[in-house]
């Protein structure tokens, strides 16, 4: 008989689509678990740490900020220069000549 596999467990990877098209709105009674996380992350608190006094509103709040500064970068900086960003000409050059013993 075949030894029994071990069935893979697929656990999500980070991702800018992941975050930045989720369904927020100010006044959500309750999170996802990983934009809870998120949240958290950047409050600079443990997103381990399973508090009974969690403020979702105020972490749905907090992350539709980052994804208004995302979208804004994005539409400011990225859009407009997509084809340099994609040639490489609008990314700053490095010297690939800096490690050189003279």
């Amino acid at each position: 008989k075949k030894a029994k596999q071990k069935k893979e467990q697929e656990v999500p990877r980070p991702s800018f689509f992941r975050d930045f098209f989720r369904d927020l709105s100010e006044d959500m009674v309750i999170l996802p678990e990983d934009a809870r996380d998120q949240a958290r992350a950047l409050a600079d608190e443990d997103p381990e740490d399973d508090e009974d006094d969690v403020d979702d509103q105020g972490y749905a709040k907090a992350l539709m900020d980052v994804d208004l500064e995302t979208g804004c970068a994005l539409r400011d900086n990225i859009i407009p220069f997509a084809v340099r960003w994609y040639t490489g000409e609008a990314a700053p050059e490095e010297d690939e000549d800096d490690d050189d013993d003279d």
